[in-house]
């Protein structure tokens, strides 16, 4: 067997930070989507910041209430990302990544579908062998709204109520 070079080692220790870094992004995002906000907290440092313009600014200690609060709103959400470009230099790593966020509200018998076209730059560390969020940027490109009545139909399972105790949220994140 041959001997591993110290570029195999390099690029070794890159694609492992690199798929440390996408889970990192994949727990936020199924974190916000089953509103497990323990989840989402760790996937900040508690020294983070988060920038939404005008609707957030701010801390990993002002950011939990307000997204959980805003989450709880809908009935249904979901966070896609897109592939995500990752530059790491050191202990440090930025990362430009599309996303398409869905969410439903319900009020009464009608229902408001939203799609939100945007993208998050990400900056992370890596403290303790552990890569985490230090700063969230949202830039928005575009939104959808559309409003009906709150009736789906058809023989799929529902996305509704999607929360840490709903039953099919084992093994999820």
């Amino acid at each position: 067997m041959a001997e591993f070079t110290e570029e195999d080692r390099r690029l070794l220790a890159r694609l492992s930070d690199e798929a440390a870094i996408r889970d990192v992004i994949a727990r936020y995002s199924q974190g916000v989507d089953w509103m497990n906000w323990p989840q989402v907290e760790e996937t900040f440092w508690p020294d983070a910041v988060a920038d939404f313009g005008d609707m957030f600014r701010g801390d990993r200690a002002a950011f939990l209430p307000f997204v959980t609060q805003l989450e709880m709103a809908y009935t249904r959400r979901m966070h896609m990302f897109g592939l995500s470009r990752i530059a790491i230099d050191g202990a440090t790593a930025q990362v430009n990544t599309p996303s398409v966020t869905h969410f439903r509200g319900v009020e009464g018998d009608q229902r408001t579908e939203n799609f939100v076209y945007g993208r998050y730059l990400l900056k992370l560390e890596k403290r303790g062998g552990e890569w985490r969020m230090i700063h969230m940027h949202f830039m928005l490109n575009a939104f959808q709204s559309s409003h009906g009545p709150d009736e789906d139909e058809g023989p799929l399972n529902l996305g509704d109520h999607t929360a840490p105790d709903h039953p099919l949220a084992r093994g999820v994140g």
